[in-house]
C-alpha cells in the first residue's frame, strides 16, 4: 500500500514539474533568434563567394574552348587564302588583314570592331553576283530610258562573327591586340588572342597563333 502511494505522488511530483516547465522562456526564445541570425548571415556571405567560384571554374573552360575555337577559325579561313594584306598594305603589324577567300571567291577582311569583338567581312562582289548585277544594271538602265526609276546595284557586303555565337557565352569576349603577314616565309601572326569576362580586368585566356599559308 505505501509503495503504491509513494508512486502516485512520485507521478504527480513529475506532472507538476512538467506543467510548471512548458513552452521556451523570453531569454531562451532571443537566445534561438540570435543563433539564427548568426548562422543566415554566414550562410549569405558565402553565397557570393561561391557563385564566384563556381562562375570563375565554368568561364575560364568556356574560354579555353572558345580560344580553341577561335584559333582553328582563323586557320580556316587563312591557310588557303591568297592576296594576303596588313591593314593599308605595309608589312608591320595591323588590327586587320584584307586576303582573297578561295572558298568565297570574294575578297574578305579580318578586323575587330569597335568593341574589339573579331569579325569577317566579304568585300566585294563574286564573279557570279557581279553578273547578275550588270543584268541588273541593263534593266535599270531601259527603265530609266522609258521613265523608271533606277535599282541601286551597290556591291553587298556581309559582315559576321569569325567565332559564330553558338561557340559563345554573353559573358565572354573575344579579341587581339595584332596581326602580321610576312610574305617571304608566307606565316600569318595573331599575336595576343585573348578571351577575357565582359567587364574583366585582364584576359583569362592568350595565345599567339601562327599560320602558314599554303601556296599563297
Amino acid at each position: 500500500m505505501r509503495k503504491r502511494h509513494d508512486l502516485r505522488r512520485y507521478l504527480y511530483t513529475c506532472s507538476e514539474k512538467a506543467v510548471g516547465h512548458s513552452g521556451f522562456t523570453l531569454a531562451e526564445t532571443l537566445i534561438a533568434i540570435l543563433i539564427l541570425l548568426m548562422v543566415s548571415s554566414v550562410v549569405a556571405a558565402g553565397i557570393p563567394a561561391a557563385s564566384n567560384a563556381y562562375y570563375k571554374v565554368v568561364d575560364g573552360a568556356n574560354a579555353q574552348v572558345l580560344l580553341s575555337t577561335a584559333a582553328t577559325a582563323l586557320r580556316d579561313e587563312l591557310a588557303t587564302a591568297r592576296d594576303l594584306e596588313v591593314g593599308n598594305g605595309s608589312s608591320g603589324t595591323s588590327t586587320s588583314i584584307t586576303y582573297y577567300n578561295r572558298d568565297a571567291g570574294r575578297k574578305s577582311m579580318i578586323s575587330l570592331d569597335s568593341s574589339g569583338i573579331l569579325l569577317t567581312e566579304y568585300l566585294g562582289s563574286t564573279a557570279a553576283e557581279a553578273g547578275s548585277a550588270a543584268g541588273s544594271t541593263g534593266a535599270s538602265g531601259s527603265s530609266d530610258s522609258s521613265g523608271g526609276s533606277g535599282s541601286d546595284t551597290s556591291e553587298p557586303t556581309n559582315v559576321r562573327q569569325l567565332v559564330s555565337g553558338k561557340a559563345r557565352t554573353a559573358r565572354l569576349n573575344l579579341t587581339y591586340t595584332g596581326i602580321s603577314y610576312d610574305k617571304a616565309t608566307h606565316l600569318v601572326t595573331v599575336s595576343g588572342l585573348q578571351v577575357s569576362r565582359t567587364g574583366g580586368s585582364g584576359p583569362l585566356v592568350t595565345q599567339d597563333v601562327l599560320i602558314r599559308v599554303i601556296a599563297p
